[in-house]
């Protein structure tokens, strides 16, 4: 009975852990990507922010969302306002200890400006692009495709970025 039980308690966490974006720091990705290059996709959140916690609801919850991060991306789980020490290109990063701002200094590094916030590193770990903003899971999935397959570096105008999305809703309407 008891082995019945546990193997069932490990069959419904092993399930349950698949289906979630496993989550890192940025200093572990960092790691991470200098013992197998891989792309960072970051989520900036603030504890108090309603649609961030919405967007964890209901986009990082989607399945598709959590194979195609977690098979293409070290995902990032960044706090804005955290503590979380920071070690990139060659400096370090803090929490603010400044009185008229909570921002993280590497919130402020990166030019961001609310919340959430979606950061795409490449493997290196340079910052591809960066935007604030809630998005739905449809409006997601073509940025993580774009950035995972590179076509990043194809795309020069306003014109080819159109294109680029009509070929993806053309491919997810089949």
């Amino acid at each position: 009975m008891n082995k019945a039980v546990l193997f069932l308690s490990i069959l419904f966490f092993s399930i349950w852990n698949a289906q979630q974006i496993q989550w890192m720091t940025m200093s572990d990705a960092l790691k991470a990507q200098k013992n197998q290059p891989k792309k960072i996709f970051m989520n900036v959140y603030a504890s108090w922010c309603g649609v961030c916690k919405q967007m964890d609801k209901t986009v990082f919850t989607h399945p598709e969302v959590v194979q195609y991060i977690n098979t293409h991306y070290y995902p990032v789980k960044f706090n804005g306002e955290g503590k979380e020490n920071i070690h990139y290109k060659g400096r370090d990063f803090h929490a603010s200890n400044q009185k008229n701002t909570k921002f993280h200094e590497f919130f402020l590094y990166l030019g961001l400006n609310g919340f959430p916030s979606t950061v795409f590193f490449d493997a290196q770990g340079n910052v591809l692009t960066a935007f604030t903003g809630a998005m739905e899971t449809k409006e997601l999935m073509p940025y993580l495709q774009f950035f995972s397959t590179d076509e990043y570096k194809k795309i020069k105008t306003a014109e080819d970025w159109e294109k680029y999305q009509k070929k993806l809703q053309l491919k997810t309407l089949k």
